[in-house]
Parts: C-alpha cells; sequence; structure tokens
C-alpha cells in the first residue's frame, strides 16, 4: 500500500501539470502584463498545495505503546494493536520519566525495554515519526475503569471476595480510605464502611483494574444494593400445593 505522504506528493505533482501544461487562447492572446499576472497567480496556486502537503505529513503525531526495542538513535514502540512503529530521534529530542507520578528527565540511554511509552513528534516523508517527546511511565497512566456486580462471599480485612449469580464470575474488591461506600436508601454523605458489608450482600463496585493481580479492582465506589448491608433475607419455603394423601378406609370387623 502506498504510504500517506508519497500519495500527497502524486498530488502535488499532478496539481503542478494541470496548472502548467493546461493550454488555453486566452492565455496567447494576452499581453505580457497579463501573462506575468496569470504567472503569478499559477506560483501562489503551487505553493499554497505545496504548503498545505506540508503541513499533512507534518501534523504532530502520538504513538504511544510499550517500548520494544532500541537501537542507536532509533526505537520500536509496539501499540495495543500490536503493530510496531519505528521512532526516530534528533539532539533536540527530550525524555521524560514518569514513576510514582513524580517526574524527572533521563537521556536515551536511560530507556528502558518494556516501559509504557509515549512518542511526540510529526511524520516524515518516509513515514518515520521524528520525536520531539519521549514520556516512559512505570505503569500505563490509563488505567480503564470497570463496574461489576456480585453477591459477597467473604470480607476479609480491606478485600472482598463477589462472585456473580449468573455467571459465577470472581473478583476480588480491594477497598482502601479513598473507597466510597454507598447504599439504597441511605442519604449522602454516606456513614458506611466496609464493617458494614456482610456475606450474602449484593454489592455494584466501580473502580480500576489491577494490573499486578488477576481479577482484582481497586474499588472507587461500592454500593450495597440491599440498604445497610443485612445481608440478603432467606425466602420461607412455599407451601406445597399438592393435596395431602387421603388416609385408605380402614376394613370393617
Amino acid at each position: 500500500m502506498k504510504s500517506m505522504s508519497y500519495v500527497l506528493c502524486c498530488l502535488l505533482l499532478i496539481i503542478e501539470a494541470v496548472i502548467f501544461l493546461t493550454p488555453t487562447l486566452a492565455l496567447a492572446q494576452e499581453d505580457s502584463s497579463t501573462s506575468a499576472s496569470v504567472s503569478g497567480a499559477k506560483a501562489s496556486v503551487r505553493d499554497k498545495v505545496r504548503e498545505t502537503i506540508e503541513n499533512l505529513i507534518k501534523k504532530p503525531r502520538a504513538v504511544i505503546g510499550t517500548l520494544n526495542q532500541l537501537a542507536d538513535s532509533t526505537l520500536e514502540i509496539k501499540t495495543k494493536g500490536g503493530k510496531v512503529a519505528m521512532i526516530a530521534t534528533t539532539i533536540d529530542t527530550t525524555y521524560s520519566r514518569f514513576n510514582k507520578g513524580k517526574k524527572s528527565d533521563i537521556k536515551f540511554e536511560e530507556l528502558v525495554i518494556g516501559d509504557y511509552t509515549i512518542a511526540l513528534g510529526n511524520k516524515n516523508t518516509s513515514g518515520v515519526v521524528e520525536a520531539k517527546r519521549i514520556l516512559t511511565y512505570d505503569k500505563s497512566p490509563a488505567l480503564t475503569k470497570k463496574s461489576v456486580f456480585g453477591l459477597v462471599e467473604e470480607v476479609n480485612k480491606g478485600n472482598i471476595s463477589i462472585k456473580h449469580p449468573k455467571n459465577e464470575k470472581s473478583w476480588t474488591i480491594q477497598t482502601s480510605k479513598k473507597t466510597n461506600f454507598t447504599g439504597k436508601g441511605v442519604e449522602e454523605p454516606s456513614t458506611l464502611n466496609i464493617k458494614d458489608i456482610e456475606a450474602g450482600d449484593r454489592i455494584v463496585v466501580l473502580g480500576t483494574m489491577d494490573e499486578k493481580t488477576k481479577d482484582t479492582i481497586n474499588a472507587l465506589r461500592v454500593h450495597i444494593l440491599n440498604g445497610k448491608a443485612l445481608g440478603l433475607q432467606k425466602s420461607s419455603p412455599k407451601p406445597s400445593l399438592k393435596p395431602s394423601t387421603s388416609p385408605s378406609p380402614s376394613p370393617s370387623p
């Protein structure tokens, strides 16, 4: 497939050919001053076309993914979709690393393969992004929020184990001081906390996926569906609708 830059350059050549090679009888009859004016108009159109194409080629780009490889002054970033993008650097490229939210300036040699990386720059005519800034993170800053529903199976210190009643998917919910506990029928601001949750309660959890532990959510909010976490009420057994068996008559003596 032809690259975007190749297509744009071909477009420029076609436009220039149309401007300069299209014969018209009117131009042949113009005097020298008119011809000069037409030539100036052609040059203006050509410059605008070239400027437009250059702006499209130099449009800012951001490549996001995992640092896959380093070589000389270039690096490869593997995106979420599995594609590998080539990134070129120059002496003017700056490098920053974010570790636990703190930023520090680093050098090209200090880049670490496997880090979450963002390259900011412009794509050149060869289709390679020339980076102006390289940002690396100890973990992805784009945490995905997720909401889950389930029945509480166990509450252990700051963790809640739940299971979905239909698909039986199990989750571990990690709570913290920042977790907000709410409940149906409880006025805001809520005074609920993890001590108000017990086995059998139905809860909805909103939080972010934990990157280190599988099937674990760091809870931002825990909503208790059955009020102040009194647990699911066990339903009384329904009376049988079957008629009782009549005793067989005793034989007469």
